[in-house]
């Protein structure tokens, strides 16, 4: 058998080796970009929940303030009333 044959027995024999090795890979990189879709398809969704979460709290931040003040509007009222009450003690005589 001459080098030129024995090269390509050799070339043959690595290729037959080789072909699964690289057909694996193939299948390997093919999940592997159905996986990095997938992570950012899960990255989009997030940030959208993120987002409603931002706006949920600021929502509730306003309504709470809202709240608050109206709140503090009555017993300011409550107190005008005590006040007057306590200035004068015939208001509730008939």
């Amino acid at each position: 058998m001459s080098d030129k044959e024995l090269l390509f027995t050799l070339s043959n024999m690595m290729d037959q080796k080789l072909t699964p090795i690289a057909n694996r890979l193939d299948k390997i990189d093919a999940r592997l970009e159905n996986v990095e879709h997938r992570l950012d398809d899960v990255e989009h969704r997030l940030d959208t929940v993120e987002q409603q979460i931002k706006y949920t709290e600021h929502s509730l931040n306003l309504k709470i303030v809202e709240s608050e003040n109206l709140i503090l509007d009555e017993v300011s009222r409550v107190h005008r009333i005590l006040e007057e009450h306590r200035q004068n003690k015939f208001v509730h005589t008939a």
